[in-house]
């Protein structure tokens, strides 16, 4: 079985309403330790952000779910996948 890839994106079938940053954080801290690379993977790409902002998320909506993710590596004591959109453990040094 395949990780949970973050909602929205090219993979989605149909549109759904923006999701709230509690939702988003929910999302995330609900991943399992296995799921999480995937997931975080595929939400710091380009793609996935592009597609965040067609969505209509704004900048801050965008940082603050690539936060969480960076913030759930730290808290497990992993390294986030290298490479991406951004640096993912710089980004857990420095949320603002």
């Amino acid at each position: 079985m395949s990780a949970k890839k973050p909602p929205g994106g090219d993979d989605d079938d149909e549109r759904q309403p923006k999701k709230s940053r509690a939702q988003w954080q929910s999302y995330v801290e609900g991943l399992t330790v296995e799921a999480l690379g995937e997931a975080a993977e595929h939400a710091n790409s380009a793609a996935f952000v592009a597609a965040m902002q067609a969505e209509g998320y704004d900048g801050d909506e965008v940082h603050h779910v690539l936060v969480a993710f960076a913030l759930r590596f730290k808290k497990l004591g992993m390294l986030p996948p290298p490479g991406g959109y951004v640096d993912l453990e710089w980004l857990a040094d420095n949320p603002s």
